[in-house]
């Protein structure tokens, strides 16, 4: 397996190769990398310059107090680490994925948004992240009647040619993919520990031979249990299916907060498979939105399960249409946030997601253990507020940052019959004679610095401009003279003094 640099850079940032020293400087949480990956972005520069000669001139332009340049720098000095780690997870059949690669599953960018993992660990086929299917959900505490439903609502899954997604947890997961494996059925397990182990056990060997089973998490392949992982991942599971079935859930813990999670977001339709157990959280779900589906196995019809509308209660319709505040930013990995989360990741893939509908990703810590004794279930009583937490913040980006195309055929910069890029490029004809910076035109436009990166972008494709490297600048290409120039120029002003300016409803 070959690294890109952008993967390389991704990787040394934002990954654990060991279990953490002492001392030793902490790798970047999702919040943080996507405020770091959003300032390279604006930069014009990729993950990948960290690693070039480049480097230092370039982290020497960066200033964030929580994020400090040593930390920076002491996190890309590992790479050494990084080699070993890599060469040991590569011998047990692991491979490694980040936001930038095309393998990377296009239901989390599509669902999650920049609020994905930046790194996926896995081993199996890879392209089967995208095969979609029926999640299969539960308790850890299943009784054997819940534990032989969910192995033959796996086996029927694979006899109609239907795809299983779950956990691998002990229970309904491990029962339901167990059920899929055995009848050679596609399974996806995302695991929340353990995944070194995985891919070396017996208990996966038949699927991951056959070619049907992939395994992949977004923690350290080899982090023990712990209970932040296990409900963080539950978003993943549901990310990954076209439809979902509980067959078991406690009154509280993971197995709850994920459909809960789930039915908020309205990611997929949720089947609730109807429980005698008093303890049971089923009745719950289906009060909360979720659908009761057939008691018993053979009265199941798989495709109809996909048939029902999704959930509505938080649609990405609607979700686009909010507003996210800074200082509504919940906690990340345990570090108090004061800023929401930035777009992230694919900023650098060859095809970038649009940027809108931000979600804060659920807390990191690999390598907190759980209370000896102490079930997810149980550890979900308290966790479950963090693990959630996005589900209070469905919300959009600035709309400065959700610009669609700028070749786009109705441009949203087209207002009242003017066509403001064509503005820009009139004053970039005045001011940019000279080489100019991405800086240094924001200062003289008063314009949003994504906006003027996607206009600088365009002209470079038009010839409009000449994109200069070594740093970063910018030169106005000449262009003839323009009998509606003193119109124009009106409008310049009038685009300089944003305090002034108004547009028509």
């Amino acid at each position: 397996m070959t690294l890109s640099t952008a993967a390389q850079a991704t990787l040394l940032l934002t990954s654990y190769f060991s279990k953490p020293a002492k001392g030793a400087a902490k790798p970047l949480t999702p919040t943080e990398w996507g405020r770091f990956a959003q300032w390279l972005h604006e930069t014009n520069h990729t993950p990948g310059d960290l690693l070039s000669h480049a480097a230092p001139w370039v982290l020497g332009k960066w200033s964030d107090e929580k994020i400090p340049r040593d930390r920076l720098e002491a996190l890309l000095q590992r790479g050494s680490s990084m080699a070993l780690a890599m060469e040991k997870w590569q011998r047990s059949g692991l491979w490694v994925i980040t936001r930038s690669d095309p393998e990377y599953p296009r239901r989390l960018k599509k669902r999650l948004k920049h609020a994905a993992p930046p790194v996926l660990y896995g081993c199996g086929d890879a392209e089967l992240l995208n095969a979609g299917g029926l999640a299969v959900v539960g308790s850890r505490k299943a009784g054997n009647d819940d534990l032989t439903y969910a192995r033959k609502l796996g086996a029927k899954a694979a006899q109609a040619a239907t795809g299983i997604v779950s956990g691998g947890a002990r229970g309904i997961d491990e029962a339901a993919m167990q059920g899929a494996v055995q009848e050679g059925g596609p399974v996806i397990g995302i695991l929340s520990e353990g995944l070194l182990k995985a891919a070396t056990s017996s208990q996966w060997r038949q699927g991951l031979m056959n070619g049907g089973l992939v395994l992949v998490s977004p923690y350290y392949p080899e982090a023990g249990f712990n209970a932040g992982n296990a409900m963080g991942r539950n978003k993943y599971i549901y990310c990954l299916a076209d439809a979902a079935v509980v067959v078991h859930s406690g009154s509280s813990g993971g197995t709850k907060a994920g459909a809960e999670e789930n039915l908020k977001k309205g990611w997929v339709t949720l089947w609730v498979k109807p429980s005698q157990d008093p303890e049971a959280g089923n009745q719950q779900l289906v009060s909360a939105g979720g659908d009761w589906c057939a008691q018993e196995v053979d009265q199941l019809e798989i495709q109809a399960l996909f048939t029902l509308p999704q959930p509505s209660s938080v649609t990405e319709s609607s979700a686009d249409d909010q507003t996210i505040s800074a200082a509504e930013s919940p906690a990340d990995n345990g570090d108090s946030e004061s800023t929401a989360e930035l777009p992230q990741a694919d900023l650098f893939g060859a095809v970038n997601a649009p940027l809108e509908n931000l979600q804060q990703p659920e807390p990191e810590s690999a390598f907190e253990p759980t209370p000896e004794g102490q079930t997810e279930e149980e550890a979900g009583q308290t966790a479950a507020p963090e693990a959630t937490a996005t589900g209070s913040m469905d919300a959009a980006a600035d709309p400065a940052e959700q610009e669609p195309d700028a070749r786009s055929s109705q441009a949203p910069w087209q207002v009242g019959g003017i066509d403001f890029y064509q503005l820009f490029l009139r004053e970039l004809q005045r001011f940019a004679q000279s080489p100019r910076t991405v800086d240094e035109i924001v200062a003289d436009t008063g314009l949003q610095k994504s906006q003027v990166n996607t206009w600088l972008k365009q002209a470079v494709e038009e010839q409009r401009a000449e994109k200069l490297t070594r740093p970063v600048r910018y030169l106005a290409i000449p262009e003839t003279a323009d009998p509606t120039e003193d119109d124009v120029e009106r409008h310049v002003r009038r685009l300089r003094a944003p305090r002034t300016f108004e547009t028509s409803s």
